[in-house]
């Protein structure tokens, strides 16, 4: 067909600008939708890749998660509602229909979750493994539910060493799991006693974690002391200077307050 239109090349009038098709403008109509679909894909990936690693041996609900994958495809598929909105009932029946492949997708995704990790799973255990389902040594941040942060305020690695770990604002246990080997884990053991170490001190304005203290003005956001092994790095007789160190040292002090032990 195109070289039958090649001849005609010369004379074909030529249009140049935004040509989006118009059907895929549902993908900003329902970006929560969207974005929530794009976590379950990679999620299910992991479960796939947990099952090989957990239970080699152990057939695949194959057909369920081919119906998990038919779910998130059609989530994303290009029709959303019925072409006239203000058709009804028919177009919010067709959007509802869309947006239950979203939801198809999550349950069977947790499904599959749930089947690839129970033959390990002791809801009753103090041992914790995080796994890495990267081809690459991984080291990342983990939260612990609140309802095992509520039990548990500390852990310690397969070695019996102390991990800093922190009890966040919402009830969760956050802590960083470091150098997780590919394709591999990391066990830890929760432990009901906190942490010994300082407990970090905070006002409305002021966070001292005993390495690094800083206040805040909170009229206007500034910095007013930044204070790291007692020297002080705001100049407040400049306003100039003490810009530039707003600007130029909060990635640091944002940095030493998660490394240092501002944990518990």
């Amino acid at each position: 067909m195109m070289q039958a239109f090649e001849k005609y090349a010369d004379r074909l009038p030529t249009l140049q600008g935004d040509y989006t098709e118009y059907w895929t403008d549902g993908l900003g109509s329902s970006a929560e939708k969207t974005g929530e679909s794009r976590e379950v894909k990679d999620k299910l990936v992991q479960a796939e890749i947990l099952w090989s690693m957990l239970s080699p041996d152990r057939e695949e609900p194959t057909a369920l998660i081919g119906e998990a994958w038919r779910n998130i495809i059609l989530s994303t598929e290009h029709t959303w509602a019925y072409m006239q909105p203000d058709q009804q009932p028919i177009s919010d029946q067709i959007l509802q229909t869309k947006l239950g492949c979203f939801d198809k997708a999550r349950e069977l995704t947790e499904q599959v979750m749930d089947m690839a990790c129970q033959t390990i799973e002791d809801k009753n255990s103090d041992v914790l493994t995080v796994f890495n389902t990267n081809t690459w040594v991984q080291s990342g941040l983990v939260t612990l539910s609140k309802e095992i942060a509520e039990t548990y305020q500390s852990l310690q690695d397969a070695q019996g060493q102390d991990i800093v770990c922190q009890k966040l604002s919402f009830g969760e246990l956050a802590f960083w799991a470091e150098d997780v080997p590919a394709l591999g884990s990391k066990t830890f053991r929760l432990k009901k006693e906190a942490r010994q170490g300082r407990v970090p001190e905070s006002a409305a304005m002021v966070l001292d974690n005993g390495i690094v203290k800083v206040a805040v003005d909170p009229s206007t956001g500034d910095v007013t002391n930044l204070i790291y092994k007692g020297e002080e790095f705001v100049d407040a007789v400049s306003s100039i200077v003490c810009f530039l160190i707003l600007v130029h040292t909060m990635w640091f002090v944002l940095t030493v307050l998660q490394w240092s032990n501002i944990v518990r």
